[in-house]
This record gives structure tokens, sequence and C-alpha cells, in this order.
């Protein structure tokens, strides 16, 4: 029993850890991922229809029971929906589904946590929306463990003219 953990290491720090010598097969949770994943908004975010829990509940019809918009016009600084996985969890990749793709709301980040508040940025910024599938490429390579992620608002404005849909993650 003692040769399985030959050559793992866990190396654990304030708002992640990294864990090491450790192979496994990562793919993506689709459909209703709300009893996995849940999801609040916060930082003043304004949704003028549908709620955060629609993200992962596996969904994707243009409405409030399956989708969210932004109230349009509104600085996204600040803004941010959390993940909470429950556990830490490694993801390699996320997908986010919009209703139409050509309606931009602003510059958004990725972060991740163990504690839900104190959080370490996940690679590049990136315009939220200006696709219809956007995959997030920040998380390749990745190998900390986080149990929250955070979707953050960093810069510009939100646009209500689409429904965003489904965010997907793999791990």
């Amino acid at each position: 029993m003692d040769d399985l953990w030959d050559g793992v290491k866990l190396m654990v720090g304030v708002s992640h850890a990294v864990l090491t010598g450790v192979s496994h097969t990562t793919y993506y949770r689709t459909g209703d991922q709300s009893a996995n994943v849940s999801v609040t908004a916060g930082g003043g975010l304004s949704i003028g229809n549908g709620t955060a829990p629609n993200l992962v509940d596996g969904g994707f019809g243009d409405s409030s029971n399956d989708s969210l918009f932004f109230n349009s016009g509104l600085n996204v600084v600040g803004w941010y929906f959390l993940f909470d996985f429950g556990t830490p969890r490694i993801i390699t990749e996320a997908k986010y589904y919009d209703a139409n793709g050509s309606n931009p709301t602003g510059t958004w980040k990725w972060q991740g946590s163990n504690d839900g508040t104190s959080f370490v940025d996940i690679g590049s910024w990136f315009t939220l929306g200006d696709a219809a599938v956007q995959t997030f490429t920040q998380f390749n390579g990745n190998t900390m463990l986080f149990r929250y992620l955070r979707l953050a608002g960093v810069n510009g404005t939100s646009s209500s003219s689409s429904w965003r849909r489904e965010i997907e993650f793999r791990y």
C-alpha cells in the first residue's frame, strides 16, 4: 500500500496546494453539475434575469430557468462568480457557452483558492462573451488544487444582449 504514495508530493500554501507525481485522466463534467459545484454571485454583480447556479445546471435554454443575463451598461470591476467544488480539484480547462457570442461583457480573469478569501490569479485576462463557445486554456498545465474558482471582472462594461448559458469544467 505504501508504494502507491511513492513519488507523490503535496505542497500546501495559504490559498492553494500543488500535487506532483500523480497522473490522472481529466474530462469535462457536463450536464447538471449543481450537486458537485455551487455557484454564487458577488461584488455587486448585477443579474437582470436568471440566477448564478444556472451556469452549472446543464440547461442551455435561453430563459431564466437555464441561463442568466447581466444588467446592461454597468462597470464589471469587482463583479465575480464563485464556484465551490466542495473539495480541492485540479482544473485543467473550462468552457463557457453564450447564446450568440457577439456581445462581450468586459474583461475577466480566473482565480483560485482553498479558503475562499485569499485568491491567486490563473493565466491571463480575457474578454467574456466574445464567442458562442469559449475554451479557457488558462488552466492548461495546471497542477494546483483549488476548492474555489472565481471568475472575476477586471475591466469594461456589462451587456444584457445575450444569455450566459453554461460553464463546464475539466478535472
